[in-house]
């Protein structure tokens, strides 16, 4: 799975703008830490927001959402509902 999670964040910066201190790029996932290793081996660290969100089931649902700064400073921080439903998942 590392592979993986190497090869989209390789991807997403052939395709996006260069980040920069100032104008840093912000990533947020779920509690998947390969993306952490991932995000810090493409990227600069000192260049990048990146936050997780963890969900907590119970039963099937949602009963608690965790989130988590992992890199750098988030003022506002993403739900990764609106992700998935554009992704239908």
């Amino acid at each position: 799975m590392q592979k993986t999670a190497d090869g989209l964040i390789e991807e997403v910066k052939k395709r996006g703008k260069k980040p920069t201190e100032d104008e840093k790029a912000t990533f947020f996932s779920d509690g998947n830490d390969q993306y952490t290793k991932a995000l810090t081996e493409v990227f600069d660290p000192t260049t990048i927001n990146y936050g997780q969100l963890i969900k907590i089931r119970e039963k099937g649902r949602i009963v608690c959402k965790i989130r988590i700064i992992v890199l750098g400073d988030i003022d506002d921080f993403t739900d990764t509902v609106y992700i998935e439903r554009y992704n239908l998942t």
